[in-house]
């Protein structure tokens, strides 16, 4: 099966619209790495879900700011991943 897999960062930041658009109009499937890449026409988008992330970060900011010493915090490895299909 054939497909498309950018592997260059740069690339995949300033050419994305190009490569989905080329992508698409070849009939390749493309992963993606930001839910409006699958908006875009990608097939899907696989990545972590950073409004998770940030939410938590700011959850473990309030309570050293409030006094709890980061000593007594419990450290975490939760990384929610979001996941969208294309429909």
């Amino acid at each position: 099966m054939d497909g498309v897999d950018v592997l260059s960062p740069n690339v995949l930041v300033n050419f994305a619209v190009l490569v989905l658009r080329l992508a698409t109009e070849r009939g390749l499937p493309v992963p993606g790495h930001r839910k409006t890449w699958v908006r875009q026409g990608a097939l899907f988008s696989y990545a972590a879900d950073r409004r998770a992330d940030g939410r938590e970060a700011a959850a473990y900011v309030d309570k050293i700011l409030k006094g709890v010493r980061p000593k007594l915090l419990r450290t975490s490895r939760f990384c929610p991943y979001a996941y969208r299909v294309a429909v």
